[in-house]
C-alpha cells in the first residue's frame, strides 16, 4: 500500500509538467529523448522504493551474562572466571579496556571499596543489607567517583527502603489476617534503611571497565575473589549481571535470594542511572569451554559513549 500510495503521489507531481513540456516540444526527436528521460526517471524511483520497502532489518544483537548462572557450582564459576582472564591477558589487546564483573570474599563499606578498584574504571557498585534469615534484595548504585557515588546511592536507598517501611506500617496498623507479616516487612525494610543511611560493609561485587594488565592485578588483590571479563564488544545496556554473593560457596548449585515482598503503589527505585565510560571498544575474550553461550538478544559497544546502565540479576 505504502509503495503504491507513493507512486501514484510522484505520478501526480511529474505527469502535468511533462505533459505541457510534451506540448510545447511539439513533436520529433525531441519528444523522443524526454520520453526516455521520463522512463528512466520513473525507473530509478521504482527501484528507490523497492530498496526501501525490501531493506533487511538488522537484527538485536546479543546480551552478555556476567556473574554466576542460577545452578552453576560456585566453585567452577571462579575457576572459569580465572581461566576467562587468563586468555584475555594471553591473546587480547593490552591496551583496550573491558568490562567486568569484580566478586569480593566479604562485604566492605564505600570507603574501603576504593582501595580494592584502584587501577581500573568502577561504573556501578552491587549491595545487599545481610540481614539474618531474610533474602535481602541486591540493588545497583552508580560507582563512577568512589566512594562518593556509592555514598550518594546508598542515601537513595535508605530513603527508599525507609518510604517502603512506612507504607507496611500503614497496612500493619489495618485490621486483617496479614499484619503479622506486614509488621515483619516494616521492621526489615527498616533495617534496610538504617544500615544504607548509615553507608553501611554493605558493597559486595562492582562492575569496572579496565586494561588487561589492570584487571590481572586486580584479580589478585587480597580481598578479591573472582574477575569475570565480559565478551568481546559488549555493550553497557546490553550487561545482564548476577553477582556472587560473598556467602555463596562451595560446589552447590547457585540459588539467588528470593524476592522481597513490596506494598501495593510502593517499590524500590530503579539503579541509579550512571554514564558508561568513554574509550575504546573492548578487546576479545575467549569463551570458558565449560560455560554456556550467552543468550542472544543485543548489541556490542564497549566502554564508550554514555549508555544506560546494566541490568542486575537476584545475587547468583
Amino acid at each position: 500500500m505504502g509503495l503504491r500510495r507513493g507512486l501514484r503521489d510522484l505520478d501526480r507531481r511529474l505527469i502535468p509538467p511533462l505533459a505541457s513540456a510534451f506540448g510545447w516540444l511539439g513533436g520529433g526527436a525531441k519528444r523522443r529523448l524526454l520520453g526516455t528521460a521520463v522512463l528512466v526517471v520513473a525507473a530509478l524511483a521504482v527501484a528507490g522504493a523497492l530498496a526501501v520497502r525490501d531493506r533487511p532489518v538488522e537484527p538485536e544483537p546479543a546480551t552478555t551474562r556476567v556473574g554466576l548462572a542460577a545452578g552453576e557450582p560456585v566453585s567452577s564459576y571462579v575457576a572459569d572466571s580465572r581461566g576467562d582472564l587468563s586468555r584475555l591477558a594471553r591473546s587480547g589487546d593490552p591496551d583496550r579496556p573491558v568490562y567486568a564483573l569484580v566478586s569480593l570474599s566479604a562485604y566492605l563499606s564505600p570507603a574501603r571499596l576504593r582501595p580494592v578498584l584502584a587501577g581500573v574504571r568502577a561504573e556501578r557498585a552491587y549491595t545487599r543489607v545481610p540481614l539474618p534469615g531474610y533474602p535481602a534484595p541486591v540493588a545497583a548504585v552508580g560507582a563512577r567517583r568512589v566512594p562518593a557515588d556509592v555514598v550518594a546511592g546508598m542515601d537513595r536507598l535508605a530513603a527508599d527502603r525507609n518510604r517502603i517501611s512506612t507504607d507496611f506500617g500503614r497496612l500493619a496498623a489495618s485490621p486483617g489476617p496479614q499484619r503479622g507479616q506486614y509488621r515483619s516487612e516494616q521492621r526489615v525494610y527498616r533495617a534496610q534503611a538504617e544500615a544504607y543511611a548509615g553507608h553501611c560493609s554493605c558493597v559486595f561485587a562492582a562492575l569496572v571497565s579496565g586494561r588487561p594488565g589492570a584487571l590481572t592485578r586486580l584479580a589478585a588483590r587480597p580481598g578479591v575473589r573472582a574477575v569475570e571479563p565480559a565478551r568481546a564488544g559488549t555493550r553497557l545496556d546490553r550487561l545482564v549481571v548476577a553477582p556472587l554473593l560473598p556467602e555463596q560457596s562451595g560446589d552447590d548449585p547457585s540459588t539467588p535470594p528470593s524476592p522481597s515482598p513490596v506494598p501495593s503503589g510502593s517499590a524500590p527505585g530503579p539503579a541509579d542511572p550512571s554514564p558508561s565510560p568513554s574509550g575504546s571498544t573492548p578487546a576479545s575474550v575467549p569463551p570458558s569451554p565449560s560455560r554456556s553461550a550467552d543468550p542472544p538478544s543485543s548489541p556490542a559497544g564497549a566502554p564508550g559513549a554514555a549508555e544506560p546502565s546494566a541490568e542486575v540479576t537476584g545475587g547468583g
